[in-house]
């Protein structure tokens, strides 16, 4: 299936999850329970990176409120976190083996968003 913002996978593949932004009305039984936030606060998620995996898979966060990623990388390479977003790429720098970055991103629409790791290889769409 095609959205605005790219191809919405299936499954998830090597490196490469998905942040599902939706309204509070539109949540079902069947999705990931998502973070405890206030009413005009902000959304905070931890991610962590590994060879080739990105934990966890699938994120959902309300829309239109900042989200906040605390990024660890937990594997033994180099490893990013990227969102692919309306306004391009918003990342994380390049994280070596036990460093943490933390990665803001202005509120967005609902939606699907891509999200990988932006190491050659790694597993970013094309």
């Amino acid at each position: 299936m095609t959205t605005k913002n790219g191809i919405r996978a299936a499954t998830v593949l090597a490196g490469v999850v998905s942040l599902t932004l939706v309204a509070a009305a539109c949540t079902s039984g069947d999705t990931p329970p998502g973070p405890d936030t206030k009413e005009g606060s902000h959304v905070e998620l931890d991610v962590s990176l590994n060879e080739f995996a990105i934990s966890p898979a699938r994120m959902e966060a309300p829309a239109g409120q900042p989200i906040i990623f605390h990024v660890a990388n937990e594997g033994t390479a180099p490893h990013s976190f990227a969102v692919d977003t309306d306004d391009g790429v918003k990342e994380t720098q390049l994280l070596d083996a036990g460093e943490s970055a933390v990665l803001e991103l202005q509120p967005l629409e609902a939606g699907d968003y891509r999200t990988f790791c932006t190491v050659a290889g790694h597993g970013k769409p094309g």
